[in-house]
């Protein structure tokens, strides 16, 4: 629980609800304190102002009643109108009063106790001369204002009038408008706090789908996911974004590429991981295969030397035999030697030129027509003679006289071996066919594979050493090229080399 009250504190979401919920509270305790001290000078202006004018009639009317009365401008007339006084100033002002001497001792007033329990500070000053007046706020939700006046007859104090003046209304009026000012003050700025965060919100809200497609990713990588579907999707919330036009859609399609980017690289070491895998197992299959067909001959040949030294001089008929197994094995031997080098010789680098490829065919066949005519074979060529490719002529007669070679090997005696060239738009097909046993389809996907035969008995009884279709389909390669076989079990199989196509030197295009 803890912890994701502390993750939620560290969101962008939440530390801009803070902070705006502070500036909120401060503002409108700042309006508040502005306002209410505003309100309170205003009411303190208009009590001096009201007292100033008080004071003045005072003054008046205190005269007025000693020229009445005939009385003259000293404290002990004063003393003798104070009743009048007070009462005139009562019905003129409205505000309750008492006279007192300049010595502060009573002498009339409208109410009896009116000043008891009450602040004396302004009193004290009246009696020095000066008039002052105490602002009372100690009886709840009232204002009491006690003013303090010296009677000044042609500049002599003769006595000090004391009002006794509720403003209880005007100070309940001013709070009532601080209470108005703030409630509109909360509601202004409590709807712009709600716009602003529902505005920041809305901003926010990719963010943070943002936020928790890259935590999911870290966690994938972290996790040691190494499989582009177990990597998390896009995140829903902000596929609508890629399309704005603003920071936030930028960074929304950025993120896009990125993610995009992550997953075909990602796809790409997957692709060069399996790469690797394939090879590294490739590799030790190669190298087992050239154990084991390496070591087939070297057994024969040894177990024959064996049986030639231990028995060879009485049996002519055991060293003839073993000299012809000798002799064969040491020939395949030596052509499978030939032709590893051949499959890992990339150093050299042979001038490719433009040839006729009917010439080629025709020759291949005629070398090939002895071996072919001695188990019963024969090779028809169907090829237009203007047909040329670009190639090394060398490497161009090895291709078919392999191709030629495995047709003559595992095809049906007393069949026709077909090579029929055929232009097919930007590529001339040469298709070499033979009629027998076929191959399987679930084995023809490793037939170019080194050392990989159908029938490994019977090719090693032929000859063969399962290198010859590999060096092929690197023939082709090297003449950019493609090798394809196609075969139908019981029937025929059919090579089919492909080359782009290439002008002769007549300008003619073929």
């Amino acid at each position: 629980m803890f912890h994701k009250i502390s993750v939620f504190f560290t969101r962008i979401r939440a530390k801009i609800t803070i902070v705006l919920i502070v500036i909120f509270l401060f503002a409108v305790l700042l309006v508040n304190y502005i306002v209410g001290r505003q309100i309170t000078s205003n009411q303190q202006d208009q009590i001096v102002k009201d007292l100033k004018n008080l004071k003045i009639n005072t003054q008046v009317y205190v005269k007025q009643v000693l020229i009445l009365n005939k009385e003259n401008n000293d404290e002990k007339s004063f003393k003798n109108i104070v009743y009048d006084a007070v009462k005139e100033l009562y019905q003129t002002s409205k505000y309750h009063l008492q006279a007192y001497t300049m010595d502060g001792v009573f002498l009339s007033g409208t109410k009896d106790n009116l000043f008891r329990n009450t602040p004396t500070k302004d009193f004290e000053y009246a009696k020095k001369g000066q008039s002052a007046y105490t602002l009372d706020y100690s009886l709840g939700n009232q204002l009491m204002v006690y003013f303090s006046v010296p009677v000044t007859v042609e500049s002599k104090n003769v006595g000090i009038i004391r009002y006794y003046i509720d403003y209880s209304s005007t100070y309940r009026q001013g709070n009532s408008t601080k209470e108005m000012i703030l409630a509109v003050t909360m509601f202004v700025f409590g709807g712009t706090f709600l716009v602003i965060w529902l505005t920041l919100t809305k901003t926010i809200r990719p963010i943070q789908g943002l936020t928790e497609s890259t935590n999911a990713i870290t966690n994938a990588i972290k996790e040691g996911t190494d499989s582009v579907e177990a990597l998390p999707a896009f995140h829903a919330s902000c596929e609508s974004y890629i399309d704005r036009n603003d920071e936030i859609g930028e960074l929304t399609r950025n993120y896009d590429l990125l993610l995009d980017t992550i997953r075909r690289q990602l796809a790409a070491l997957n692709e060069d991981k399996e790469s690797i895998k394939r090879l590294l197992v490739s590799k030790q299959e190669f190298y087992n295969n050239v154990t084991h067909e390496l070591k087939t001959p070297l057994t024969t040949i040894n177990g024959y030397a064996q049986l030639i030294e231990s028995n060879g001089s009485e049996d002519e008929e055991l060293v003839k035999k073993g000299t012809e197994h000798i002799m064969h094995e040491s020939e395949r031997l030596h052509k499978m030697v030939l032709q590893l080098l051949e499959m890992s010789n990339q150093s050299v680098q042979v001038e490719k030129t433009s040839l006729c490829i009917h010439d080629i065919l025709q020759s291949v066949a005629d070398a090939m027509e002895l071996k072919a005519a001695r188990y019963h074979y024969t090779i028809a060529v169907t090829c237009d003679e203007n047909y040329h490719v670009f190639a090394v002529e060398e490497r161009l007669r090895q291709l078919y006289i392999n191709l030629i070679d495995n047709a003559i090997k595992y095809g049906r005696p007393g069949t026709q071996i077909r090579i029929i060239c055929t232009k097919k738009e930007n590529q001339l097909e040469v298709a070499v066919i033979n009629e027998g046993d076929g191959i399987a389809a679930d084995k023809l996907g490793d037939i170019f594979e080194p050392f990989y035969r159908v029938n490994k008995e019977y090719s090693r009884e032929q000859g063969s050493s399962g290198l010859g279709l590999s060096i092929c389909e690197k023939i082709m390669e090297e003449s950019n090229g493609t090798i394809q076989v196609e075969s139908e079990v019981g029937k025929e199989t059919k090579f089919i080399t492909r080359f782009p196509l290439k002008n002769d030197r007549s300008g003619v295009v073929v």
